[in-house]
């Protein structure tokens, strides 16, 4: 007798960090059936593993550094682990989602301070603003924090991906130049 084959779908489904569901991330990730036929899907481009005879398979997602492992879910159920072992039954068609996290990043900004016309302010009274140019636009003011030598510093700020805008504010009193 030769059973009925079926099929695995597995999608894709990317977190920001804030938890929010509306990515725009083109990340590839590489998950394999049973530790071979590895292959790649994103989010919005599944992958289908068919022919199957019916019997147990173990789907797994290779680590990605920027990402963190959220979950499995099969047919809208969260199983939660980072292997998930699956029944096939003949002509079934399972459909299973993988989720992950992406990781904030960091913005490191430096400032150093020269005096060559005088003046005694030190890294630690400027300041800066960093603007998300996302569709929020957030913004928030930063300071720099003084390193061993007061006239260098510098902030280094968790962000979520995406692009930002850097603007130093105004130099105390308005004596000071600034130059990138």
């Amino acid at each position: 007798e030769n059973p009925k084959r079926g099929s695995i779908t597995v999608f894709k489904n990317v977190l920001a960090p804030n938890g929010e569901t509306e990515v725009n991330d083109n990340q590839e990730f590489n998950v394999s059936l049973d530790g071979g036929d590895t292959q790649q899907i994103k989010q919005g481009e599944p992958y289908t593993y068919e022919n199957l005879p019916p019997g147990t398979y173990t789907i797994a997602e290779e680590e990605d550094s920027d990402y963190e492992f959220g979950s499995f879910s099969l047919e809208d159920e969260d199983e939660g682990t980072e292997d998930l072992q699956v029944s096939l039954e003949a002509g079934e068609e399972l459909e299973l989602t993988i989720t992950n996290n992406q990781l904030p990043g960091t913005l490191t900004v430096k400032k150093i301070v020269k005096h060559p016309g005088g003046g005694e302010e030190t890294a630690g009274d400027f300041s800066f603003t960093v603007t998300s140019n996302g569709e929020d636009g957030e913004e928030e003011e930063y300071g720099f924090e003084e390193e061993e030598n007061p006239l260098r510093g510098g902030a280094v700020i968790e962000v979520d991906p995406g692009t930002y805008t850097v603007t130093e504010d105004f130099p105390p009193e308005g004596t000071y130049a600034i130059s990138y």
